[in-house]
């Protein structure tokens, strides 16, 4: 338990349940598990934002995220957890519950869907698709799309229901992510980690 907190003070951030880059998608991180990220917009080191994101017991989700000295709490429901090729994952939940960021707080629902591949090189990672609604920050419909070149590298694009954001996603180790992603005219790089507490 004292990890969980140290990980939010050290590592606060603004929006979750894992997402894609911006938007939230159906995939919750697991009970026992935190996710720390950093995110820096090259050109602008003075905007990084930190984030943690933890499992809470077997459909809660939790993240804290900190931009420019503003930390933002946002919490999750995992409805059902996708089936490949079945069935959507199913999450709803508030992004900056306390509104503590102007403007940022709002709701969402969000489906996403995973399809099996059969290539070669990627037949063990799904496809996936993501489409939600949200209310007050999260302005209408929004889509996004994670599509594995192998099983360690990905394409991602999403319209956050204002800008498009599309790049590369890199897997170099196990439970570890780098972004590369462009939107508008900045380039982002994003890096998360995530680990087990028992």
């Amino acid at each position: 338990m004292k990890l969980i907190v140290l990980s939010c003070l050290l590592f606060p951030a603004m929006a979750f349940a894992d997402r894609l880059f911006e938007i939230p998608t159906a995939n919750k991180v697991f009970r026992d598990t935190v996710r720390l990220g950093y995110r820096v917009s090259l050109g602008r080191a003075d905007e990084g934002l930190s984030q943690a994101t933890f499992g809470i017991g077997l459909n809660m989700e939790g993240e804290v995220r900190n931009l420019q000295n503003r930390t933002a709490l946002s919490l999750a429901y995992s409805i059902v957890p996708a089936v490949p090729d079945t069935v959507p994952g199913i999450i709803v939940g508030v992004r900056d519950l306390l509104n503590s960021v102007p403007g940022s707080r709002g709701e969402f629902i969000a489906l996403t869907f995973k399809m099996n591949q059969d290539g070669l090189y990627n037949s063990n990672t799904p496809s996936e698709v993501t489409v939600g609604l949200g209310g007050g920050s999260i302005r209408g419909l929004f889509v996004g799309t994670r599509l594995p070149i192998t099983d360690r590298f990905r394409i991602i694009a999403e319209h956050d229901s204002r800008r498009i954001s599309a790049g590369i996603e890199i897997l170099p180790i196990p439970n570890a992510k780098i972004q590369w992603v462009f939107r508008d005219k900045t380039t982002y790089l994003n890096a998360e980690f995530g680990f087990r507490l028992k």
